[in-house]
């Protein structure tokens, strides 16, 4: 007699609809994934090389599981027509979008996209898909969360996910970095990011021709311009696969090698980031402040904290030493920067930031909500991706 309920269990999550090849759902408190024989055969084959586990133990991939329990894989089955392989994924908690980051947060997304790629080629695997969206943060720590997006490629001479990394990772950072955008502005106006068209003309006919910017910005809108008017007719797919992996390796760890450079000389400025320094509080008064703080937090015992306005985090950061799971948000993303920083991440050179915690442990997630009092939720009837 089957042991599964009447009552169907599963809530499909509605913004996973756009991979053909499953989607996440949720079951009584737990994450899943429905996947299709061949993404099932793609991650056997990862965790066979190895790589599977050593991403998740190194926590760039989020925790996964094959479900084996026979009484669990015949209730998902029959949840689920259709499909007869599923995950299991740790739970991350709280979930952010790249247009809620700061700069430095979407530039450790890509550069953890990258790392990821330059792994896989090496091992016969490939990221079909790059974009932030497939990234989420456990404290300030990226962690890549699409298992399907992991392939066994035809060719390895090519990264298809190039364009979609230079619209949604590259163009962004550059445009913050010489032009001043805002992350915000640039993923609520598209979620895929903005075409080499787009962003060229954003730079100005001087500004497009800086050093910075050919390679990845001017030369592939020179190309399309070209292309738009002289067209030719497709070449046809070699039949033999190629396997030479060099020329897309020199390039990812040319990418890569230029957004720690972005991420490096990035120097959060503005007001907001500077309150501790310019606030009317002497040292006595700020001590109490968070000597107040912390005897609150301690009477009160929370398992977690939403620190509402955190800037630079002083008071997330008392909070996360107590123990306490702290969500930390602010408007500025500058504040959220030196944050990041402060916990372990990159250093802007500014001088009122300290490490203070250790990146891999540290409880706090920091991020930026776009418009308050709640984010804009894209699809009918804000259902592709909830508002925070």
């Amino acid at each position: 007699m089957s042991t599964c309920p009447t009552v169907n269990r599963s809530q499909r999550v509605r913004g996973s609809y756009r991979d053909p090849s499953g989607y996440v759902f949720f079951r009584e408190g737990r994450v899943f994934r429905a996947i299709d024989d061949a993404c099932f055969e793609t991650l056997r084959k990862l965790e066979a090389s190895g790589l599977l586990s050593r991403w998740m133990e190194h926590g760039l991939l989020v925790g996964s599981r094959f479900v084996n329990e026979p009484s669990l894989q015949g209730c998902l089955e029959a949840e689920h027509p259709g499909y007869r392989r599923f995950l299991e994924h740790e739970p991350i908690a709280p979930v952010s979008f790249p247009y809620e980051w700061s700069f430095s947060m979407l530039a450790d997304a890509a550069l953890l996209t990258l790392d990821l790629q330059l792994e896989a080629i090496e091992a016969g695997f490939s990221l079909k898909d790059a974009t932030p969206f497939n990234v989420q943060f456990r404290g300030p720590h990226p962690v890549f969360i699409d298992l399907p997006s992991i392939e066994r490629p035809r060719r390895f001479d090519l990264w298809y996910a190039l364009g979609q990394f230079s619209r949604t990772f590259l163009f962004p950072l550059l445009l913050h970095r010489h032009r001043g955008w805002d992350l915000r502005s640039y993923f609520l106006g598209n979620l895929d990011g903005r075409n080499s068209d787009a962003v060229a003309r954003s730079f100005g006919t001087f500004g497009r021709w800086h050093p910075a910017l050919w390679l990845d910005v001017t030369l592939p809108w020179l190309l399309e311009r070209l292309a738009e008017r002289r067209p030719r007719k497709p070449v046809p797919v070699s039949a033999a696969p190629s396997v030479n992996r060099e020329p897309v390796r020199l390039n990812l760890q040319r990418l890569r090698r230029k957004i720690i450079k972005l991420r490096d000389s990035h120097r959060p400025a503005g007001l907001w980031a500077r309150y501790t320094t310019l606030c009317n509080y002497d040292a006595e008064a700020e001590q109490g402040k968070k000597d107040f703080v912390r005897r609150m937090l301690r009477a009160a015992s929370p398992a977690s904290v939403t620190d509402l306005g955190c800037n630079t985090g002083d008071y997330s950061l008392a909070a996360a030493e107590l123990g306490c799971a702290v969500t930390a948000i602010d408007q500025d993303p500058e504040s959220i920067d030196i944050l990041v920083w402060r916990m372990g991440g990159f250093s802007p050179s500014f001088p009122t930031c300290r490490p203070l915690h250790d990146r891999r442990t540290s409880t706090t997630t920091p991020f930026r909500p776009p418009i308050p009092p709640s984010s804009p939720c894209p699809g009918c009837c804000c259902s592709n991706r909830p508002g925070n």
